[in-house]
C-alpha cells in the first residue's frame, strides 16, 4: 500500500515510516497538516495515519477539508492528547481508527492488516483479535 504518515514529531514519524516500509509498504511523509492535505491531493496514498495535534492545519481540521472536496480516504488517527471528545469528532469526520499515543507497534500491525483487507479484499485474511 501507499501510506501517508502525517505527523509532526519527527522521531515517532520516522519509527512509523521505518516500520510501514519493512512491512513491505510506500511511505510518504508530511510534517504538518498542509503538507499532508498537500500530499493526499498530489499523491494518491490508499490511507494515512494522521496525527489530530499538528500546526498550520489541525488533523481535525485536514478532516473536514477532505470531507468538504469529497475526497474518500482511509484515515487512521493518532493523539497523544486523546479524549472521547476528540475521538467521537474525528471518527464523525470519516477516520475508520483512533489510536491513542503511545501504541505499539503490534497495534499499529493490526491496524494495517485491517487497512489491507478493507482495501485489497480477497488479498489477505482478517487478522485474528484472539491472537
Amino acid at each position: 500500500m501507499r501510506l501517508l504518515i502525517i505527523e509532526d514529531e519527527l522521531p515517532l514519524a520516522e519509527t512509523l515510516r521505518d516500520f510501514l516500509h519493512e512491512e513491505g509498504h510506500q511511505v510518504l511523509l508530511a510534517t504538518n497538516g498542509v503538507e499532508g492535505l498537500r500530499a493526499v491531493l498530489e499523491e494518491g496514498p490508499d490511507a494515512a495515519f494522521l496525527d489530530v495535534v499538528l500546526p498550520k492545519l489541525s488533523g481535525l481540521g485536514l478532516l473536514e477539508r477532505l470531507r468538504q472536496l469529497g475526497r474518500s480516504l482511509p484515515v487512521v488517527a493518532m493523539s497523544g492528547h486523546a479524549s472521547e471528545d476528540e475521538a467521537r469528532a474525528c471518527l464523525r469526520l470519516g477516520a475508520v481508527e483512533y489510536l491513542t499515543k503511545p501504541f505499539t507497534l503490534d497495534r499499529l500491525s493490526l491496524v494495517l492488516q485491517v487497512l489491507e483487507v478493507t482495501l485489497f479484499p480477497g488479498k489477505r485474511q482478517a487478522p485474528s483479535l484472539s491472537s
